[in-house]
């Protein structure tokens, strides 16, 4: 194989742009308004692709080991990263989220059914084009972070979010 020169490198399509996508959250209820996933979409400063690996299955004989490939795991969490405005509409969303999930004050629940929903990370090239979607199923908000406030600088405050899904697949 002969090294690598520039016609290989200029013949390599233009790069994924980390700026060009959007993590869609279908909410089933989220205060009753059918746009806080839209709004939640964009919101979205900052995700990160879904990751999964093989697990090893180990045979050690003889002084030896071999590994063969065993189930396909899904990492199963997605951290992003939301930013807040003055009315607060990020943090209560999310907290009427985890409310249906579990209501501290009525101690009481409900169903995976009701308050899980699919999300949806739609990649886009410059055109804008989707050239990727993931979709995650089942997913929640397993951890809303808690929101940083700095009274010796000139930032928005950000909300750390870790959705918890059961599996994603690609498009």
């Amino acid at each position: 194989m002969a090294r690598s020169h520039l016609q290989d490198v200029r013949s390599i399509p233009d790069p994924l742009l980390s700026y060009n996508f959007d993590l869609i959250i279908y909410p089933k209820s989220l205060s009753g308004n059918s746009d806080a996933g839209r709004a939640l979409t964009v919101r979205c400063k900052s995700t990160s692709l879904p990751g999964s690996q093989i697990e090893p299955v180990v045979t050690a004989l003889h002084g030896t080991e071999v590994k063969h490939a065993g189930r396909r795991m899904w990492t199963k969490t997605l951290e992003c990263t939301l930013i807040e405005c003055r009315d607060m509409a990020t943090s209560n969303s999310l907290n009427d989220w985890m409310n249906l999930i579990r209501n501290p004050i009525l101690n009481t629940g409900t169903y995976k059914s009701i308050y899980s929903s699919n999300a949806e990370i739609l990649l886009y090239d410059d055109i804008p084009t989707v050239i990727k979607t993931y979709t995650l199923y089942g997913a929640w908000p397993e951890t809303i972070g808690e929101g940083s406030l700095d009274g010796s600088q000139s930032t928005g405050v950000e909300i750390p979010l870790t959705l918890s899904y059961d599996y994603y697949d690609t498009k």
